[in-house]
Formats: C-alpha cells, structure tokens, sequence
C-alpha cells in the first residue's frame, strides 16, 4: 500500500461540508451532562463561551448549545429530576 502525506485513511471522505451542514442545523456533534446547568452556563459564560440561547427545560432534560473553537456544537444538559 502506498503512503499518503495525510493522517486521513480515506483522502477522499469529506467531512467539512457534513460539519459545516451540521452545525448550520444546529445539530450538536457531542453532549456533556452536568448535575447544575445554571451554574456551569454562567462559569463557560464568562470565560468566554459562545452560547446560542440560555438553559431551557426541554421535557427531560434542562438544555443549553454553545459553540466550541473547531466548528462544532456541543450539548449541555442536565436530567430533570
């Protein structure tokens, strides 16, 4: 098998466009669960983090989606309880 120059075992695979469609969707590409959303969401907040909205009870779960520096969004969420 010949080398490649590229750590990409599939040069051919695209995933930038599945990333940028993704994120424009606003489908996260991850989720962390938290025991105390609010208090998390103000300390990413002011450390800089790009949220789009504030935590919001969404059934089962208490959620909130902010923006990390690689293009991707992530999932915060706490279990209601």
């Amino acid at each position: 098998m010949a080398s490649s120059s590229s750590s990409n075992p599939w040069p051919s695979l695209q995933l930038r466009p599945i990333k940028k469609a993704l994120f424009a969707a606003g489908i996260p590409a991850t989720s962390f669960i938290t025991n105390d959303i609010n208090s998390e969401y103000h300390r990413l907040k002011a450390l800089g983090v790009r949220f789009r909205g504030e935590p919001k009870n969404i059934g089962p779960i208490i959620a909130v989606l902010f923006e990390d520096t690689c293009g991707n969004l992530i999932n915060l969420a706490q279990p209601v309880v």
